[in-house]
């Protein structure tokens, strides 16, 4: 019988449970990590790399997240990071159609902002490695307070929209409104592609 590495050992083990995760709903998985029914290297599947993400620089890839974020997140003491267990089965269809997107701190990083109140970040690294596969990794899940501070301070690092004037909107709430070379957005309309630098915020 042939002996394996520790190394090995885990890569085998992320593969069966990639494998078997693929026929369980994310709700199930986490219930089963409620349970202590995981091995020690299993990684959360939660699905297809959604639209929007991969036409700003990924592919259909399998969407994960590892156990230790998971941990993380539902053991971390403030209220900004423990989201709870009800918020995080939900995070696949939240992800379908995020508010804004933007780039991350991180080489092949981007943020998702998510419309709730306070809104949601998630964090992802896209074309990510996974046992030689490439996947989209979610990184971090949290709720950000001085939403607007953040939004004008990353003015710069926004990719794309899901629907330009749903987000337009929901700044009006937050008392800002977009600009597209100093001209206010008021029609709400879908506008092409534009450079970052373009791009930024006006208080109304």
């Amino acid at each position: 019988k042939k002996k394996y590495s520790y190394t090995e050992k885990k890569e085998i083990e992320s593969k069966i449970v990639l494998s078997n995760f693929q026929k369980q709903s994310f709700k199930e998985q986490i219930n089963q990590y409620l349970k202590n029914q995981m091995n020690e290297y299993e990684t959360f599947y939660l699905g297809l790399t959604p639209k929007i993400i991969m036409q700003n620089g990924t592919a259909n890839y399998k969407l994960i997240m590892y156990k230790k974020t998971i941990k993380k997140i539902l053991n971390f003491t403030d209220e900004a990071h423990n989201i709870g267990i009800d918020l995080l089965t939900k995070i696949p269809k939240l992800m379908i159609e995020p508010l804004i997107i933007l780039k991350g701190n991180e080489p092949n990083t981007i943020v998702l902002i998510i419309e709730l109140e306070p809104p949601l970040l998630i964090a992802l690294s896209i074309n990510a490695k996974e046992n030689e596969h490439e996947v989209t990794r979610i990184l971090s899940i949290y709720k950000k307070r001085g939403i607007i501070s953040y939004l004008v301070n990353h003015s710069r690092d926004i990719i794309d929209f899901y629907d330009l004037k749903k987000t337009n909107l929901w700044l009006i709430t937050k008392g800002l409104t977009l600009t597209i070379n100093n001209t206010l957005d008021d029609t709400g309309l879908q506008l092409p592609k534009f450079p970052n630098k373009d791009l930024s915020y006006k208080y109304i």
